[in-house]
């Protein structure tokens, strides 16, 4: 009996080991800081948007979210349960420094589109009216500001692809979609995500980090999207903390706070938060309409103290979003928060093509021709085995525009 359960026994042992190992394996790819500082010219403020709670597909309460993310130091989160109708857009909340915004998440043709910041009372009462209205707005060479900023989730996720023409109503598109990711790992390697999850009581981060690569196809369509029109990219957690085993069963796998870890969206903003939540709300607002962040796979390390940004001949600081004529003396500058302790490159694109690369710290990019410029900032960890060495898009920024 006893032969019978040796090699059992020996594998058990052999991975619990192998779990001790992982559990002290450090992921972060700058030293760690206990207090992270805003950059020189910004404050760098961090949230986390797409969330379900249990109204739609999501396991848990507003209040559990709430927790979730004030145990993550967020500054701002977006609540957007699918399908709620009649809609009727809630104002902003605070909550112990935390801005709570409410967003509209709804089916449309073969995709899913979030709305942020409507400005109308109520939007329509059902979804086969609000198909009749948004296939009408999208169409449109303009749309009247009331309605928001509209952005697709997850366009390449299965079952909901995105195979026609981007509407012109449409702001942004999620390049990032943590669900999306998990669910094509599943699909492309049941056995590898088997092994993440088995990994993930020892090292969260780090099983969660295993399952990343760059999002081709995404980034890509955001290329060719930039090329015609300004457009913004985001980091979406489609956050439900809820992996079903079977119908009627589901256990709160990742939970709201693990996957808060994982992604987040910087605003840059040239004035701090203050405390006072209409005017912080408006902020947050007016700095994500513009495109005035960049997102980031924070699993990597904390991005904060990152800044990139337009600089004119007069040294003026113009942020990420800003559109401007073309002019001598123009340069996109980027400043990293440390420099990193892996392999990196800090790529300058522009319009979706890339122009320079370098791997210093602190780097200036002049400007000499219109186009939309952004910049990523692409890092090699070293994985323990089975993975090893991979690239990785660590930050992603949103674009200046040159006309």
């Amino acid at each position: 009996m006893i032969k019978k359960l040796f090699p059992f026994m020996v594998l058990i042992i052999s991975l619990f080991i192998y779990g001790l190992f992982l559990s002290q394996f450090n992921v972060s790819i700058i030293p760690e800081s206990i207090s992270p500082k805003h950059p020189k010219h910004f404050y760098d403020y961090s949230g986390v948007t797409n969330i379900n709670t249990f109204k739609s597909t999501g396991s848990g309460s507003l209040i559990d979210v709430i927790k979730a993310a004030q145990k993550n130091n967020l500054d701002f989160i977006f609540i957007s349960d699918l399908n709620q109708f009649p809609y009727t857009p809630i104002p902003p909340r605070y909550v112990n420094n935390l801005t709570v915004f409410t967003a509209h998440k709804f089916s449309f043709l073969n995709a899913k589109i979030i709305n942020y910041f409507p400005d109308f009372l109520t939007g329509p009462k059902g979804l086969g009216l609000l198909q009749v209205q948004w296939t009408e707005l999208f169409s449109k060479l303009e749309k009247d500001s009331d309605y928001g900023i509209h952005i697709i989730s997850h366009p390449f996720k299965t079952d909901y692809s995105w195979n026609k023409n981007i509407g012109l109503g449409i702001d942004g598109i999620e390049i990032l979609n943590l669900k999306k990711i998990w669910q094509s790992n599943w699909q492309e390697s049941k056995l590898s995500f088997l092994w993440t999850m088995i990994l993930y009581p020892f090292n969260p981060r780090l099983s969660f980090l295993r399952l990343f690569k760059d999002q081709k196809d995404e980034v890509d369509l955001w290329n060719k999207l930039l090329k015609q029109r300004p457009t913004m990219g985001f980091s979406g957690a489609d956050a439900e903390a809820k992996a079903t085993l079977f119908p009627g069963s589901y256990v709160n796998y990742p939970t709201y706070q693990d996957i808060f870890q994982i992604s987040k969206n910087h605003i840059l903003l040239q004035s701090e938060l203050t405390g006072d939540h209409i005017r912080d709300a408006n902020k947050i607002a007016q700095a994500i309409k513009k495109g005035q962040f960049y997102f980031s796979l924070d699993l990597l390390a904390n991005p904060k103290g990152f800044e990139a940004y337009l600089q004119n001949s007069n040294k003026d600081v113009l942020p990420l979003g800003t559109k401007v004529k073309l002019e001598n003396g123009l340069k996109f500058i980027v400043d990293l928060p440390q420099k990193p302790t892996v392999p990196f490159d800090v790529v300058f694109f522009k319009d979706g093509i890339q122009q320079e690369l370098t791997n210093s710290k602190y780097s200036e990019f002049s400007i000499s021709s219109p186009g939309s410029y952004n910049i990523q900032v692409k890092v090699i960890p070293t994985l323990p085995l089975p993975d090893g060495k991979k690239w990785i898009t660590w930050i992603y920024t949103n674009s200046v525009y040159v006309e």
